[in-house]
């Protein structure tokens, strides 16, 4: 399906630009606990995740 192989392209891409360009930042700034921001972001991800099952 087109759309779906669009979609696909655009996630890439995006994946892509923070592997390549935030995540090398957000490594270099000397003020950022990366350990806390895991935290919170695997937080989100199940907050997102229950919500999903729950639609």
């Amino acid at each position: 399906d087109t759309l779906v192989a669009e979609l696909n392209v655009a996630i890439e891409h995006h994946v892509k630009e923070e592997r390549d360009e935030l995540f090398p930042k957000a490594k270099a700034a000397p003020d950022l606990d990366l350990m806390a921001l895991g935290g919170q972001l695997r937080e989100r991800q199940q907050d997102l995740q229950s919500e999903a099952a729950a639609a």
